[in-house]
């Protein structure tokens, strides 16, 4: 399922067999919705995640509604550091709202799959 096996590092593991090292990009946001998830059922102390959705709705709303706004501004301002770190920032604070919701990150992709398909 990934475009291509470029990003791949191969490591020996402690068996003497080959695997990969690396995650493609493409798998990242899966991965983090995951550690969300993770943390939602095994909380950690001091855990942000856990922090967020233990204040539930409220408390995520209004972190996805600052996040956004400085989303919004680092655009304006074109700056790329700042828009990269933003968009992280509010596709993490999103995810966590999606966990809070009980929508799985993978119905998210589901309509994206489904509206690219029809757009072609």
């Amino acid at each position: 399922g990934e475009k291509s096996c470029f990003f791949n590092e191969i490591q020996i593991n402690k068996n003497n067999k080959k695997e990969k090292k690396t995650t493609p990009f493409s798998n990242i946001c899966s991965e983090l919705f995951q550690t969300i998830n993770e943390r939602s059922m095994n909380p950690l102390e001091k855990s942000y995640t856990n922090h967020l959705l233990t204040k539930g709705n409220n408390t995520i709303l209004k972190k996805i509604g600052e996040e956004s706004a400085e989303f919004i501004m680092a655009c304006k301002d074109n700056d790329k550091n700042s828009i990269s770190n933003e968009a992280a920032d509010l596709i993490y604070h999103l995810q966590v709202a999606l966990m809070h919701s009980g929508v799985e990150w993978r119905d998210v992709l589901a309509v994206l799959e489904s509206r690219r398909k029809n757009n072609n």
